[in-house]
C-alpha cells in the first residue's frame, strides 16, 4: 500500500523531502501526492528519475527489436538483386 500525502502536507514538508533526496538520492523513497488518498503525482530524486528514463528507453528499444525479429521471415537477398529490382544495373555499382 502506498502512503498518499495530501498536497498541504507535501507543501509543508517539501524541504524535508528534498533533504532526504540529497542525502540518499538512489534509495530515498518517492513521495506520492494526492487528495483523499488518491495518488496523482510522485516526487522522486532526479537520479531515480533519470534511471527510470534510461530503463524505459532500454525497454522500448528491446520491444522494437523483438517486433522486428518477430516479423523476420528469414528470406534474404543480395544487393545486386535489390539494384535490379529497382531498375538499376548492378555493374554500375561494382556489383556483378
Amino acid at each position: 500500500m502506498i502512503d498518499v500525502i495530501p498536497a498541504a502536507v507535501a507543501r509543508r514538508d517539501l524541504s524535508k523531502y528534498l533533504k532526504e533526496f540529497r542525502k540518499a538520492p538512489e534509495s530515498a523513497a518517492p513521495v506520492v501526492l494526492g487528495p483523499y488518498r488518491n495518488a496523482e503525482a510522485v516526487l522522486l530524486p532526479v537520479a531515480q528519475y533519470r534511471a527510470l528514463l534510461g530503463r524505459i528507453e532500454e525497454l522500448t528499444v528491446r520491444a522494437e527489436i523483438a517486433d522486428v525479429l518477430a516479423q523476420d521471415t528469414g528470406r534474404r537477398g543480395d544487393i545486386a538483386d535489390l539494384a535490379r529490382a529497382h531498375g538499376f544495373d548492378p555493374a554500375e555499382f561494382g556489383l556483378a
